[in-house]
């Protein structure tokens, strides 16, 4: 369906330095609703790293046991549920000044539609490359009678590398398609042909857009990232887990860090919408929009 009934046309260009610097600030300017969304993703994320090794009590638990392995697999589950969450309700906050609170219709079909599309649009583009390392896998083990550690052969790496060129490819492709994210959040749901007609014309805008808010991102998150190069190092070398507080702290950092810079890439998103279906403009085509999902 379109938005309006109406075909979809091609919109205007939308500003691509002024969309990223105006991205950026509304989540500065809005640090509290933030907080009020993402709290539960930064408690889960607390919480997970207790799991393993040792508890803050100091007692040992059984790593690697199947209570173990339920619990990671639930806290996986639960944190990427709220993540769904968070991100529909920042949509519906930039797109509708929504300020319901974050479990608020935690049931609802827009979740579970933009759960879909997201789902979509970030696994699909690596399918081809599962099935040629699959391939490559079971040529190894079968057709080279190899055994499983034996797997890092010269014929498994290129097929992985090969696999990954039109993954990427694929991957930018499905830029096309990313106007049905912030659709699905606003309860106007559009299929996947209408996103790829409306943002004829600004996808190469939307990719600069969203490289130009990840450059200062990345780069305070490799800042913050500093203070626990020294835990990460002897990680990697030993294999033990460190202390409870080092491990907690790393893991909230990275939850902030990922919290930030997705309601920045979300704001940008619904930026673009909000442009392409005529939000911005008083009488604009589509812009009986609000009204109608209000």
């Amino acid at each position: 369906m379109t938005t309006d009934g109406q075909p979809p046309v091609t919109a205007g260009k939308v500003p691509v330095w002024r969309t990223a610097i105006e991205s950026y600030g509304f989540v500065i300017a809005n640090l509290g609703r933030l907080l009020a969304l993402s709290w539960p993703l930064m408690v889960i994320g607390a919480a997970a790293p207790i799991v393993g090794g040792r508890s803050v009590w100091g007692v040992e638990t059984l790593q690697h046991s199947p209570a173990y392995v339920v619990a990671n697999i639930l806290f996986f589950v639960a944190g990427f549920a709220m993540y769904i969450v968070f991100v529909v309700r920042w949509h519906r906050f930039f797109l509708l000044d929504d300020r319901e609170s974050v479990f608020s219709e935690i049931l609802a079909a827009r979740n579970r539609r933009f759960l879909g599309y997201f789902l979509l649009l970030n696994l699909t583009p690596f399918l081809p490359m599962l099935i040629v390392v699959n391939i490559g896998f079971v040529v190894s083990i079968f057709g080279a009678g190899l055994p499983p550690e034996g797997v890092g052969t010269g014929l498994s790496v290129a097929l992985f590398i090969i696999a990954w060129l039109p993954a990427f490819v694929l991957y930018f492709v499905f830029f096309r398609f990313s106007l049905v994210l912030p659709a699905a959040a606003f309860d106007r749901p559009i299929c996947l042909g209408e996103s790829w007609h409306r943002l004829r014309g600004n996808t190469r805008r939307y990719k600069n857009a969203l490289t130009l808010v990840a450059i200062p991102t990345i780069i305070v998150g490799f800042i913050l990232t500093v203070p626990f190069l020294p835990f990460l190092f002897a990680r990697i070398q030993d294999g033990g887990l460190g202390p409870m507080t080092v491990r907690v702290g790393w893991m909230l950092v990275s939850i902030i860090f990922v919290i930030f810079g997705t309601a920045v890439w979300m704001t940008v998103l619904s930026t673009f919408y909000r442009h392409i279906v005529g939000m911005d403009a008083p009488e604009g085509r589509d812009g009986d929009t609000a009204a109608g999902a209000a």
